[in-house]
């Protein structure tokens, strides 16, 4: 791990700077060779040009006659050499020269063109030497020479002003980078996290923070999803904590008056069908937290599930609810045809009995209850999945309009009076509601004041029949 975080700052400053002092040295090289190919054309064209003048004073004249008048127009500034046609060295002003320079390219090509200018290394003089000859009417030629001043060299003349342009342009390439990291990174900076893509910034950080919002946003949801699991957590709580606490009230109660022996026969045994009462209204709250909480284990999520056959458990489910319909004199009945989802059998039949229950817990006497059975098909050109549903008709008293959407909540009644007489714990409608959930399906209610309800639990299927 590194002991300092990268700065963006410092990363695009000494780039820009590294990128500009390498362009600028770069440029500088190629400035000053340019230069010195400049400088050394010139040179050229200025000896070409002194050694055609002298050849144009040289015509007819014999050796000595050339050499004074050479002596006289170059001086010692320029070496010069004359050369017979043989190759042999006539004179040459730095000296006696006894090799034959008949092969060299310079005389060769003035002989062939008339005159001829090259550049070439000296052995003679072991440097860099400019030579120019041209050819004379007499058949000899004139060779003029002269030093070439080497890229160093130049250099070095130039080397102190260089030095100044270097320096400005390092300071200049440092403050230019310092602005243009400033400029670059300001934007960056006036980022506001909070609201991303409201910031005017580079196009492309907008992936950048479009991810950054999702995020947020995620994040957000996440947060909201945990307080309202945090107050539902509570309200369940405080609800069950109320809920169990008025039947331990009468059981507590009643056991104290029969444990004090003082009561007629008759009063203890109402007082212990009381107590058995509250303790198996106690017992089902018990039952359906616990269901609750099965339900809502993630370890439930990953539970095996098998096929199950809808309308033989309705079946088993409506016989074992008869006795209860006969006490309020209730028919009750199973409708539909056979239909099979894959899912967890103790839910749905604790659904499927939750809704049964509150029907027939809200049913007038002489009413009737259905349990209806079936599978929707989705149409041919539709990519739905069949659903399988199961509907649950009374003609009970019926649930305000206004009310409907509160049904499902835990421990939510919609008339707590009748509850209270019936033994209900509110918590039926909620199992039914998580049961459905966990099998991916759905749960809804049509019900009017007076003329019942129906509820319907729709499943998706993906099996035939």
């Amino acid at each position: 791990m590194r002991d300092e975080a990268k700065r963006l700052s410092t990363t695009l400053f000494r780039s820009v700077f590294v990128y500009s002092i390498a362009i600028l040295l770069c440029f500088s090289g190629i400035f000053m060779a340019l230069f010195y190919l400049v400088y050394e054309h010139d040179e050229e064209q200025r000896v070409a040009t002194i050694a055609e003048s002298a050849a144009a004073f040289l015509e007819d004249k014999d050796t000595q006659d050339s050499v004074r008048i050479l002596e006289g127009q170059l001086g010692q500034d320029i070496r010069y050499t004359l050369v017979d046609p043989q190759g042999n060295v006539v004179f040459d002003s730095g000296g006696n020269v006894d090799e034959n320079h008949a092969d060299r390219p310079e005389i060769l090509e003035a002989r062939e063109k008339g005159i001829s200018t090259v550049t070439r290394y000296s052995s003679t003089l072991g440097k860099d030497t400019i030579y120019t000859a041209v050819l004379l009417d007499s058949g000899n030629v004139l060779r003029l020479s002269e030093e070439r001043a080497s890229f160093v060299s130049v250099f070095k003349s130039t080397e102190p002003a260089l030095i100044v342009a270097l320096a400005a342009a390092f300071v200049l390439s440092v403050a230019l980078s310092r602005l243009l990291t400033h400029r670059t990174v300001a934007p960056l900076n006036q980022i506001d996290v909070a609201s991303p893509l409201e910031n005017e910034t580079y196009e492309e950080m907008r992936p950048l923070l479009s991810r950054v919002e999702a995020q947020q946003r995620q994040l957000m949801e996440q947060n909201r999803e945990l307080a309202r699991a945090e107050n539902i957590r509570r309200e369940f709580s405080a609800n069950v904590s109320h809920e169990m606490k008025t039947p331990l009230q009468v059981i507590s109660g009643y056991a104290e008056l029969l444990a004090g022996g003082k009561i007629p026969q008759k009063d203890a045994e109402r007082f212990a069908r009381i107590i058995l009462t509250e303790s198996a209204n106690m017992t089902d709250l018990i039952n359906d937290v616990l269901v609750l909480s099965r339900i809502d284990d993630p370890v439930m999520e990953n539970a095996g599930k098998e096929e199950v056959e809808l309308l033989s458990l309705s079946h088993e489910i409506v016989t074992r609810f008869l006795p209860l319909a006969e006490k309020q004199s209730v028919s009750i009945r199973c409708l539909g045809s056979s239909v099979v989802v894959d899912g967890n059998k103790s839910l749905l039949d604790q659904l499927v009995s939750n809704l049964l229950s509150n029907a027939l817990k809200y049913s007038d006497p002489d009413g009737e209850v259905v349990v209806l059975v079936g599978k929707s098909i989705a149409p041919p050109d539709s990519e739905g999945t069949p659903m399988a549903y199961i509907r649950v008709r009374d003609n009970g008293c019926g649930i305000p309009l206004e009310e409907q959407h509160k049904i499902f909540e835990r421990f939510y009644r919609v008339d707590k009076s009748r509850s209270k007489e019936s033994g209900g714990t509110g918590l039926g409608l909620a199992i039914a509601k998580h049961a459905a959930v966990f099998h991916n399906g759905t749960i809804s209610v049509e019900s009017s004041v007076g003329r019942g309800s129906v509820f319907t639990v729709r499943i998706p299927t993906e099996h035939e029949g």
